[in-house]
């Protein structure tokens, strides 16, 4: 997901939080706030429509 910093990261804590209350866990959640260019094929490699 992109977007402002601080929209993207309360996303991610709603994540983790929704995570948690189905009984799992995440081991590990970032908000890069300035990704290097070089790392966008890797996040889209990774996003929900990569996925599918």
């Amino acid at each position: 997901m992109e977007g402002d910093v601080s929209a993207c990261r309360t996303a991610v804590e709603a994540g983790v939080l929704a995570v948690g209350r189905m009984g799992a866990q995440v081991y590990s959640s970032v908000v890069i706030p300035s990704p290097h260019p070089q790392i966008a094929p890797i996040l889209s490699r990774y996003s929900l429509e990569g996925l599918a």
